[in-house]
């Protein structure tokens, strides 16, 4: 179990490393940092292992190497430089205070993570090769990479069209990394990947809202989050959807830090961009993702602070995304198959289905259903909370609170919009796909409402 555990925490180390190294400051904010650092890490890995498979083809030894060169040279940046900023500090102490945390918020929140620590394991232990997605697709995928050597390039031809060839290869590629470093599949690799971005997710959420809006509101919106069966259950399915979820929610909150951290904007825009740009490595709709941001990035900065501003921006954001966009343009061109959504699809047939009015109305109806729905009604209570709380009067994340919400919207018009154009049977694929669609939003949204709500202090 050491070494399985090794092989995930080195990548984990590597982008730890990297968080230190572009966002200094005062307060170290680990718990913050470690979260990050389960995607950073993993997504970077799963991207030299994907360039180590294209152009090395070695010994796993030589990638080793490669890894450990990699930690070396962040450790000595790291060691070289001194900056420190204490403004986001300073902000933390001011805005969460001595906050009391309220005993029966506590309890249910410990309740509640007892509960989805057992479902995880009990799904985990009864399904230890993850859901049909998951051998289907994603594990399927990373044992043909381990085990196929020169041919598995394979994996991706159109013969097996079914198992979506398209799809990027972050999941994949990391398991079968970790695959390579112990030299053997065993299923506890991907189990414990899930695990990572499912802790990563939760943490990531609470952590940050304890420094923004204080331990209570934190404990809410854990409890929210891991109190949704279907998210937990789809992360122990050992599907992508949870870490493309965590890789959102990344993007957002590092935003966020931005707005009120100025002097380190340069480094969080920098893992800003990297973290969108491993949304798009990590699904199909994670590039979806990416569009929705810089477009809403466009918008909210420019309608707060100006053009001259969002240029300025645009610079270390760009950083951040082109290594990784310029490996997910490789893989698109040069690798995959077609995507199978666009496959066959006439000017006629996109032109009839536009103009179908029965198919805006059954869309319409499975989004208001769904989302009614969603979390067995958590998504009502959470809205039921924001109206009843009220609005929080903090004015800091102006601009990174604009952009989360044209973001979220962009993106689902953009699901409408892609429902209405689908070659496939359209009830089978609402009843197949909406759901984990609105998780891949479910950790940003959470984010959003309990970001601007009025916290408990507030109401007593």
């Amino acid at each position: 179990m050491a070494v399985l555990l090794f092989s995930i925490l080195i990548p984990v180390f590597i982008g730890f490393l990297l968080c230190q190294l572009l966002w200094q400051s005062k307060k170290p904010y680990f718990s913050v940092k470690i979260c990050l650092s389960v995607g950073l890490g993993l997504g970077i890995s799963s991207c030299c292992f994907f360039l180590w498979l294209l152009y090395l083809k070695p010994e796993v030894k030589s990638f080793i190497m490669l890894e450990a060169i990699i930690i070396m040279c962040l450790l000595l940046m790291l060691s070289l430089s001194t900056r420190k900023n204490p403004s986001i500090a300073e902000y933390s102490r001011n805005m969460s205070g001595n906050s009391v945390i309220f005993p029966p918020i506590l309890f249910v929140f410990f309740v509640v993570l007892v509960v989805a620590v057992y479902i995880f394991t009990c799904f985990s232990l009864e399904n230890p090769h993850g859901d049909w997605d998951a051998w289907g697709i994603w594990n399927s995928r990373a044992r043909f990479i381990f085990r196929s050597c020169e041919q598995w390039e394979s994996a991706f031809s159109g013969l097996s069209h079914w198992s979506h060839p398209d799809y990027p290869l972050l999941v994949p590629g990391v398991i079968a990394r970790c695959w390579k470093y112990i030299d053997s599949d065993t299923t506890v690799i991907p189990i414990l990947i899930s695990m990572f971005f499912t802790i990563a997710a939760a943490g990531l959420l609470m952590s940050t809202l304890r420094i923004f809006r204080g331990i209570n509101q934190a404990l809410l919106a854990g409890i929210v989050l891991l109190g949704t069966p279907f998210y937990i259950v789809n992360g122990a399915s050992q599907y992508a959807d949870v870490p493309l979820s965590f890789f959102c929610l990344a993007t957002m909150v590092l935003f966020c830090f931005k707005d009120i951290d100025e002097e380190n904007s340069f480094g969080l825009l920098f893992l800003g961009g990297a973290m969108s740009g491993l949304a798009a490595w990590t699904k199909n709709e994670g590039i979806l993702f990416l569009f929705a941001v810089i477009l809403a990035h466009f918008i909210s900065v420019v309608a707060t602070k100006g053009l001259k501003v969002y240029i300025k921006e645009l610079y270390p954001f760009a950083i951040g995304l082109i290594p990784v966009f310029a490996v997910i343009l490789y893989f698109k061109t040069q690798v995959s198959s077609a995507t199978d959504l666009f496959m066959d699809q006439s000017r006629e047939l996109l032109l009839v289905r536009l103009l179908e009015p029965s198919r805006y109305l059954m869309i319409a109806k499975a989004f208001i259903k769904s989302l009614f729905w969603f979390g067995s009604g958590l998504f009502v209570m959470v809205i039921l909370y924001r109206f009843l709380a009220g609005e929080n009067r903090e004015k800091m994340f102006k601009t990174s609170v604009m952009m989360q919400a044209i973001t979220l919207s962009v993106i689902i018009i953009s699901y409408f919009l892609i429902y209405l154009i689908t070659p496939f049977d359209l009830p089978w694929h609402l009843s197949t796909s909406l759901k984990r669609l609105f998780l891949h939003l479910w950790p940003s949204f959470i984010f959003l409402i309990f970001l601007t709500a009025r916290n408990p202090e507030e109401l007593i």
